[in-house]
Order: C-alpha cells, then sequence, then structure tokens
C-alpha cells in the first residue's frame, strides 16, 4: 500500500517559491553584466572618438594657420605641422597598450606613437576598412596584433589617422568583471 505524503502550505510555497527566486537572481544577474559590459564599451567608444575628434581638430587648426599666414605651399612648413601632429598624438597617449598611428593615401606609414611591426601586405587587408570614418569602434589585425579603435581621415594632410588600443587590453575590464 502505497503511502501518501501531504505537503502543508509552507512546503508547498518553498518548492515553488526557492526555484522561482533562484532563476530571477540568475537572469536579472546575467542581464547586469550584458548591460554593464556593453555601457562600459560604449563609454570607451566615446572617449576614444573624443580623442581622435581631439587629434583631428588640434591638426585642423595648425593647418589652418599654415594657410593664414601663406606658407600653406612650403613643404618646410608643411612637414613642421606634420611633426606637430604627430607630437601632440604622443602627447594623447596614456596608457602602454594605446597607439595612434597614421598612413597617407599610399599606405605609408607616417608616424605611430608605439613601435609596431607593419608592412604592406597590412596595408591591403586594412585599406577597405580605414577608407572612411567610422563612428562605431572596429577590430582590426596589423602583422598578427589585434586592436580595437576608431580611424578618422584628415584631408588636409593627405593622412588617415587611427586611434587604437591592443584589444587584449581593451576588453580586460570587461572580462574580468
Amino acid at each position: 500500500m502505497l503511502k501518501k505524503v501531504k505537503f502543508g502550505i509552507k512546503t508547498k510555497i518553498l518548492i515553488i517559491l526557492i526555484p522561482l527566486l533562484i532563476c530571477s537572481f540568475a537572469i536579472s544577474g546575467y542581464i547586469s553584466v550584458v548591460s554593464s559590459r556593453k555601457t562600459l564599451s560604449d563609454i570607451s567608444s566615446q572617449f576614444m572618438a573624443y580623442k581622435i575628434d581631439e587629434l583631428y581638430n588640434y591638426s585642423y587648426s595648425q593647418w589652418q594657420n599654415l594657410q593664414t599666414s601663406g606658407f600653406g605651399n612650403d613643404s618646410v612648413y608643411i612637414e613642421i605641422v606634420e611633426k606637430s601632429v604627430e607630437s601632440y598624438a604622443k602627447g594623447m597617449i596614456r596608457e602602454d597598450s594605446e597607439i595612434i598611428f597614421a598612413f597617407n593615401n599610399d599606405g605609408e606609414l607616417v608616424f605611430s606613437t608605439n613601435e609596431m611591426d607593419y608592412n604592406e601586405s597590412d596595408w591591403e587587408f586594412l585599406k577597405p576598412v580605414l577608407q572612411s570614418d567610422y563612428k562605431k569602434l572596429l577590430d582590426f589585425s596589423i602583422s598578427r596584433s589585434k586592436f580595437t579603435g576608431l580611424t578618422k581621415s584628415l584631408p588636409h594632410l593627405k593622412w588617415i589617422i587611427v586611434l587604437a588600443e591592443d584589444r587584449q587590453s581593451y576588453t580586460k575590464e570587461i572580462t574580468e568583471m
């Protein structure tokens, strides 16, 4: 003969309520983590956009000063402005994982704020990616190094500028969270 087990109201509530609470906490925790990751990525993207816009504004104001002073066609003064932009870019770097570099329209590396292993085959891969300004972060590789960054065209200097961070360093805090 089978013995019937009767559960009281407290036991029934516990059997239903505890799994429901556990599921609720797990789901809300997951949503919080995903939301936080997106927010951190958006904030970092905004900061990169701000920095690249500052570099663009600096280079443009230097170029305008050169044009206004009547030296816009003098290669010596143009080189001075280019070196000034490079120096300004180097001053913007705050972390070893950050890098700013520029290409001319032929894909030649004009300058880089950090050492990088760049060759012509990298340009063939990067050219379509870097040809226009992006408002969103790009993931790209240069000679086996992975980066996340933004690009901006400096038409007055005939450069494409890239502000990037090592992909692993960029995602480190998000991954740790």
